[in-house]
């Protein structure tokens, strides 16, 4: 990695800067929302989906009010880190003032490629004293390769503190074709929650009828909020009675239960996934209420046998993604050199420069 002259001299950034704009359409940037402890530090993942070939991208990050960038062991940079397709770049993410909250990065692949994966991946400092949520922006995103340029109009990634989140919990389960299974959502919890919802979204070859969307005993005094959304299946628990009733009963249990029915198109090993997962909170009637946020739920469908239970797995918090050595061992943040990133069932190789 270069220091912050290796965006003045390079020639290759030249080329980027006058090449030919073209539509975003064949190139899109993403990054997930992080979950971050206050006091510690967190990785944040850019993925890049591209079907046309790129060879080099460039960016600018800003951070929120709560979050710093984390300095690298060379002056003048900051901590990231290359995915396995740009292993072999040429790679900077260097500061633009001196608040720690803004840099531009810069990766120089040495091939071409195509695909859908992490490219880039920084690390976060959380303070102290974390706000619930905020928005990490990213702008000036540009993909290209020779004289062709593709850019990306800019978006914003929240990162949630982990002090403000639950923990939904769904089987995982088996089914056939022509078969219903009736499925349970679990949230223990202290707080005194009084609201739910989330998005259900399904693989080809599973439905939910939207009739068998119950409530439990935990639940009796509220009323299910359903309706379709673009990306799936929007399902919520609000109550039904005075304010004084509001609250689920007890901090133990299922919320709600809906049945799912496979037909002849579904295959094995699909997943369906729970996503803007959010409870609300509130001590009682005239206190604030305090929102609750989840990172999604993934449940497992196969055609075999219960393969067990299927929730969030608290050390995930902190990172979108579990992060290994080579070892196996599982760590809290970037480590220089190679680091193996756990993502949707699959693997990938990230390195630190």
């Amino acid at each position: 990695m270069k220091n912050i002259n290796f965006f003045k001299g390079i020639s290759a950034l030249v080329l980027l800067l006058i090449a030919s704009v073209s539509s975003a359409q064949n190139v899109k940037f993403s990054a997930e929302k992080v979950f971050i402890t206050p006091g510690e530090t967190a990785t944040v993942f850019l993925n890049l989906e591209n079907d046309v070939d790129v060879k080099s991208f460039s960016g600018e990050i800003a951070l929120p009010e709560g979050l710093t960038f984390v300095e690298s062991s060379v002056e003048g940079e900051y901590v990231c880190g290359v995915g396995q397709r740009f292993a072999g770049s040429e790679c900077a993410f260097v500061p633009t003032d001196e608040s720690g909250r803004k840099a531009k990065f810069l990766v120089l692949g040495e091939e071409p490629s195509k695909g859908d994966d992490i490219v880039f991946a920084f690390d976060v400092q959380a303070d102290a004293e974390l706000p619930v949520k905020g928005n990490i922006e990213f702008s000036q995103l540009k993909g290209a390769y020779q004289f062709e340029s593709y850019a990306q109009a800019d978006f914003t990634s929240e990162f949630i503190n982990n002090d403000y989140t639950i923990n939904p919990v769904v089987e995982d389960f088996s089914i056939v074709a022509g078969e219903t299974k009736t499925l349970s959502l679990v949230i223990d919890s202290e707080e005194p929650l009084v609201s739910f919802e989330c998005v259900i979204v399904l693989p080809e070859g599973l439905t939910i009828d939207k009739k068998t969307i119950a409530t439990t005993d935990r639940t009796v005094n509220h009323k299910v909020l359903k309706g379709d959304r673009a990306n799936g299946l929007f399902v919520g628990l609000s109550a039904k009675l005075s304010a004084d009733d509001n609250k689920f009963v007890g901090n133990e249990g299922a919320l709600l239960t809906f049945d799912v029915t496979a037909d002849e198109t579904f295959q094995a090993d699909s997943k369906i996934e729970l996503t803007e997962i959010l409870a609300d909170a509130m001590e009682s009637i005239d206190s604030e209420i305090v929102h609750f946020y989840s990172p999604d739920v993934v449940i497992n469908v196969t055609n075999g046998t219960t393969t067990g239970v299927q929730g969030i797995d608290a050390n995930i918090y902190g990172h979108a993604h579990g992060i290994y050595n080579l070892s196996g061992v599982r760590t809290d943040r970037l480590q220089k050199g190679i680091n193996i990133i756990k993502r949707d069932g699959k693997t990938i190789k990230l390195i630190q420069k």
